[in-house]
């Protein structure tokens, strides 16, 4: 009789989860990959979105959980996994965690507020927080903490950490084997620093310059 009550609940759950007519959103999806899915991609996710292949939707407002890939046409807020690829066109606030990358306004330049933790890379327009990858972490403006093999950004303001760290401006750290900027109000500490616009373009071990 608990089975069947449990059972019950379950799927009065997952039948109100559609997206009724004249409503835009659903508090539940579940994809298979973007052709067979509970909700329609042009459909908002403000809840639990889970994907076995490729999951789709304009937006995700909660947890976003895919095998392989998580796709938003929009924007994203709360905590994403994926275990090979998340890509938002437009914005994130929160954590976007993949084995892969992450990606965060490839169409239209991205803003990110928060963490972007990736096996492989991350890439964004702006960031606010903290990219971290094995191997490549990129943005347009930085406000905070890259830390990965190969580091770039056009401004930044906190920290680079990593093997490669390269920056047009940078106000603040960086730490690694080759640092490069072009203008720079900070420190460098590396075996190679560059500041091309300075009166002294290379320096190495550290490098001050305000």
């Amino acid at each position: 009789m608990k089975r069947i009550l449990i059972l019950a609940i379950v799927v009065a759950f997952l039948t109100s989860t559609s997206a009724a007519p004249g409503r835009d959103w659903a508090p539940f999806q579940f994809s298979v990959n973007a052709k067979y899915q509970m909700i329609g991609a042009d459909k908002n996710i403000y809840g639990v979105r889970l994907g076995i292949f490729h999951a789709a939707n304009l937006r995700v407002h909660g947890a976003d959980m895919c095998l392989f890939v998580n796709t938003i046409d929009y924007e994203f807020a709360g905590l994403q996994v994926a275990g090979a690829l998340n890509d938002v066109s437009s914005r994130i606030d929160g954590v976007q965690v993949a084995g892969g990358a992450n990606l965060v306004g490839m169409k239209d330049g991205g803003k990110v507020n928060g963490i972007q933790l990736a096996g492989l890379g991350n890439d964004a327009g702006n960031v606010t927080g903290c990219q971290m990858s094995t191997i490549l972490n990129n943005a347009g403006i930085v406000d905070g903490l890259q830390l990965g093999a190969i580091n770039r950004s056009e401004t930044h303001s906190g920290i680079q950490l990593g093997l490669v760290n390269i920056s047009g401006e940078m106000h603040g750290i960086q730490l690694g084997l080759v640092n490069k900027v072009r203008w720079m109000s900070g420190a460098q500490i590396g075996l190679v620093n560059i500041c091309t616009q300075s009166d002294v373009p290379f320096l190495p071990i550290i490098y001050v310059h305000f």
